[in-house]
């Protein structure tokens, strides 16, 4: 049994597999590219011709996070959620929380708790005063949930409530 793309055989599994994942002659480019990296697509088996605009998961990630959210985010609501929400759900802050339970082991500082799902990661400078430190690594911890609610810049206390107010 011989191919267009020059694959020769007599053995039928090895021709099988051949024809079911596809013979290279088919993984022709398509003459499209990718919308965030450029590389051109290329037809899969099992796609039935459907062009994509991504290469792939983390380039349809990376548009995604640049392209969907704010106002062009599909449920947008105007003046539904405020900007520290939407801060907190970015990419980046999500980042600075992980580079934070990295450096410290997943293990609360403070009573060295490291129970899958109780870590959260704290600033030490609070976050509606300090807008500049969000994203500084040296500006986080990591705590267990009881420990963090012992802080005193944890949510909205009375010790904070005349710093913000001078804002």
């Amino acid at each position: 049994m011989e191919c267009k793309c020059g694959y020769v055989t007599e053995n039928r599994k090895s021709w099988a597999n051949h024809i079911r994942y596809g013979c290279p002659k088919d993984r022709l480019g398509l003459g499209i590219y990718c919308l965030v990296c450029g590389k051109e697509l290329i037809k899969k088996h099992n796609t039935k011709n459907q062009a994509t605009k991504f290469c792939g998961q983390k380039c349809y990630g990376d548009w995604m996070s640049k392209n969907r959210k704010g106002r062009n985010a599909p449920n947008y609501v105007h003046g539904k959620c405020n900007a520290n929400l939407l801060f907190r759900a970015s990419r980046e802050y999500k980042q600075w929380q992980l580079s934070v339970f990295k450096r410290d082991n997943f293990t609360c500082v403070l009573c060295g708790d490291n129970t899958g799902g109780n870590l959260e990661a704290d600033h030490i400078k609070d976050f509606a005063l300090f807008s500049e430190l969000r994203l500084d690594i040296n500006n986080g911890r990591t705590l267990c949930k009881s420990c963090h609610k012992k802080t005193e810049n944890y949510g909205f206390k009375k010790s904070n409530a005349k710093k913000r107010n001078q804002i």
